[in-house]
């Protein structure tokens, strides 16, 4: 037992102080806050529950190794202490039954009244099945949420009221679905309470319980971390609100004590972040493309007739006297296509840099999901090229069709020579727009880039890391 003034707030990734001196094959493993009077129950991993009082429990100084549990209770050689609890007298009113989890996923409920006495050899408060150890018991007022988490990263939240009420010597109910792994932690919790999750590596993160979805019992549970090589798996989860400290101690007897509102809230999963990131961009810029799309369609039939306007065009039945006027109906003719290439090319261009802009404006890329941008811009500019590709082409040999019509008309013969110019320069005008095409998906992919190494996206920061427990870092 320590005086709770003895650990001081830090920064996250302080150095800590020395919470305790341990054994050599001995290691810190349950903090509890509790008051001399209490009563504290000790709950072992054979399923066993001891009692006694605060103030039975002998004070030592921080650096002190403490006293051997056995010395306290009268627990077996072979028994350990997975999980203490205190019973103050404002919980009595409060709280009425007892929530038990187990290293299998079991669990059970049980009605705090069959634990009023208790003797000093202790009560059976689980009947364990094979290799099963009870790993965490919690107070509950009947009306919680249960989450059961799991060293492989998955976590399950359902209604406490899932699992009936059961005797005290009874074996339980299953909670979570393991295939693999085991079940490190039960918590009982509210919607709209906070989540610290740490690996074993020393990585963690705070996240909102609103996140999980909520499942029945005996379901596999959600994703509620990523287990790589880097971090390790899951070592705890515990349930933190920004009026607190949270006091995490590594198994050499390290302490390091950090301000949970100083901690940023992070989403339980960052590839289903990632995923909503994307399909929100996407959703957004298709939309945005269609309206600029639309826009420049309306612009470009607007400019088409006018330009057929300025260069005659129009009539289609005229009759052409000479040769002479013919050249002309021909140079105007490719003028005009010309002209209509160039619009469309600056058009296309323009309309997907408005779609960009428009993107990060509404702060809709970030490092997550630019990547896919990228490639969601350069598969819709190869797309919508091509159909203006092919309505260029159109528009080459409506123009030529044109021509060979006013020619019959005039009683002019049309002389090869003039036919292969301008099916050259028709050929020429597709493989420009094919050329400008290539050349807006490098500009775009450019421009996008250059933002992103300008730090104009939206950065996500990192977890914090307890790998920094042993370096000193400023606020």
């Amino acid at each position: 037992r320590v005086n709770s003034d003895t650990y001081k707030a830090q920064n996250r990734g302080g150095v800590g102080i020395k919470g305790m001196s341990t054994n050599e094959e001995d290691n810190v493993k349950l903090m509890l806050n509790v008051m001399t009077h209490d009563d504290i129950l000790f709950f072992t991993n054979k399923g066993k529950v001891y009692r006694i009082k605060g103030y039975e429990i002998p004070e030592y100084s921080r650096q002190a190794k403490g006293l051997p549990v056995i010395n306290l209770l009268n627990i077996e050689k072979d028994e350990t202490v997975s999980s203490i609890i205190k019973i103050s007298n404002e919980d009595i009113e409060d709280i009425k039954y007892l929530f038990f989890a187990t290293k299998n996923g079991i669990v059970k409920r049980t009605k705090l009244e069959e634990y009023k006495n208790i003797r000093q050899t202790g009560k059976i408060t689980i009947s364990l099945r094979d290799n099963d150890e009870l790993i965490a018991v919690r107070k509950t007022s009947g009306n919680n949420k249960i989450l059961l988490g799991s060293t492989n990263g998955k976590a399950v939240l359902f209604d406490e009221d899932e699992v009936r009420i059961m005797g005290r010597t009874a074996a339980g109910v299953k909670g979570i679905n393991m295939p693999d792994g085991e079940c490190i932690c039960c918590e009982v919790c509210t919607v709209d309470d906070n989540l610290l999750i740490v690996s074993e590596k020393g990585y963690g993160k705070k996240t909102l319980v609103s996140e999980f979805r909520e499942t029945k019992r005996g379901s596999k549970g959600v994703k509620a971390i990523n287990i790589t090589e880097k971090n390790g798996l899951i070592s705890s989860i515990s349930l933190v609100t920004d009026d607190n400290d949270a006091v995490i101690i590594t198994d050499s007897g390290m302490v390091i004590r950090i301000e949970v509102c100083c901690m940023i809230i992070f989403s339980k999963l960052k590839k289903e972040k990632e995923n909503k990131d994307v399909k929100h961009l996407l959703i957004n810029s298709t939309f945005d493309l269609i309206i600029y799309t639309i826009i420049f369609l309306i612009i470009f039939l607007l400019l088409r007739i006018g330009l057929k306007t300025i260069f005659d065009l129009n009539s289609a039945n005229r009759v052409i006297e000479n040769y002479k006027e013919a050249i002309t109906y021909i140079v105007n003719h490719t003028i005009y296509l010309s002209i209509i290439t160039i619009i469309v090319n600056i058009g296309t261009f323009v309309t997907y840099l408005l779609t960009i802009l428009s993107s990060f404006k509404k702060k809709l890329i970030n490092k997550n999901n630019y990547k896919a941008y990228i490639i969601y811009m350069i598969i819709s500019i190869l797309l919508l090229s091509s159909i203006a590709g092919i309505l260029i082409i159109y528009l080459s040999f409506n123009s030529l069709l044109c021509i060979s019509h006013i020619c019959q008309v005039s009683n002019l013969s049309f002389y090869n020579y003039e036919l292969e110019v301008y099916s050259r320069l028709s050929i020429g005008l597709v493989l420009n727009y094919a050329i400008w095409t290539f050349t807006t998906i490098a500009i775009c992919t450019n421009i996008i880039k250059y933002l992103h190494n300008k730090k104009i996206l939206i950065k996500e920061k990192k977890p914090f890391s307890l790998k920094g427990l042993f370096k000193r870092k400023n606020k």
